[in-house]
């Protein structure tokens, strides 16, 4: 799985000039980049092409597995290949999460009766991830030296806290905008 920043994005957010801890960022990122995937419960969000063979519920939709839907190249139901719609004719369109049938089409009720062919994600990781992924990979790296540590006393005079936090502010809301959606008739 690729990772979803490079180790020179996070220098230069960073402000980091040397390569002390190239070791350290690069294994961060890494670790960072499937803990986000894992979290949105996504296998990938760069585009790729994917084949699903489905359950038919009957209806006129199917919400996909991997969005958003770039393309589709092809769709079965019971062996009959669905033509795409030209908004006129008969036949599949899409929107970037599901694909729907106009006409007198519909994905008909069987056990693995619909198979769909598409290409599905993101050209590139979307900005807002890969600052989430910077985020919580600068955050980690500064805290390093002090994992653990909830206070400390300089000198006996001054008192330092150290927040508690384990994400950095923001990434919640990018993983809650990017979570995989429920697919029914799997």
């Amino acid at each position: 799985m690729p990772d979803l920043t490079t180790l020179a994005n996070v220098k230069a957010y960073a402000q980091i000039t040397d390569n002390t801890s190239d070791a350290v960022l690069s294994r961060l990122i890494s670790a960072f980049s499937a803990w986000f995937l894992n979290q949105i419960n996504r296998g990938a969000l760069i585009e790729s092409t994917y084949t699903e063979q489905r359950n038919g519920q009957g209806g006129d939709s199917l919400t996909t597995i991997y969005y958003p839907i770039q393309s589709i190249t092809s769709l079965t139901v019971d062996g009959q290949t669905i033509p795409a719609s030209d908004g006129v004719t008969p036949g599949y369109w899409a929107d970037s999460f599901s694909v729907f049938l106009s006409g007198c089409y519909r994905f008909c009720k069987g056990r693995g009766n619909v198979k769909l062919v598409y290409s599905a994600g993101y050209p590139s990781v979307p900005l807002d991830v890969e600052q989430a992924v910077i985020d919580q990979v600068v955050l980690t790296a500064r805290r390093q030296p002090n994992l653990g540590t909830v206070s400390q006393q300089m000198n006996g005079i001054t008192t330092v806290a150290f927040s508690q936090k384990d994400l950095a502010p923001g990434v919640s809301a990018v993983i809650e905008n990017y979570k995989s959606k429920t697919v029914v008739g799997w």
